[in-house]
């Protein structure tokens, strides 16, 4: 059985790279993960609960629990 050889990626573009994605889907992962982690650094800094957030955002608290636990590969970043 071959070894495979362990990669390390630091910052999205790189991870695009490594899994051979063009520019624009590492452009992508990159917009997506700093969307993200700015959502949870605002919801964790104002202390919401992700109910109120949810209300907030007008969507539902199961779709603001995916987010905070960066379980968003089924969420859409437009808006329509």
């Amino acid at each position: 059985m071959k070894k495979s050889k362990a990669v390390i990626a630091k910052t999205p573009a790189e991870l695009a790279k490594a899994l051979g994605l063009t520019h624009e889907h590492g452009a992508e992962l990159e917009f997506r993960s700093n969307l993200n982690s700015k959502i949870v650094d605002i919801v964790a800094r104002k202390r919401l609960t992700h109910n109120q957030v949810a209300k907030l955002a007008r969507t539902s608290r199961t779709r603001v629990t995916a987010i905070m636990n960066r379980h968003t590969k089924d969420i859409s970043t437009h808006p329509y």
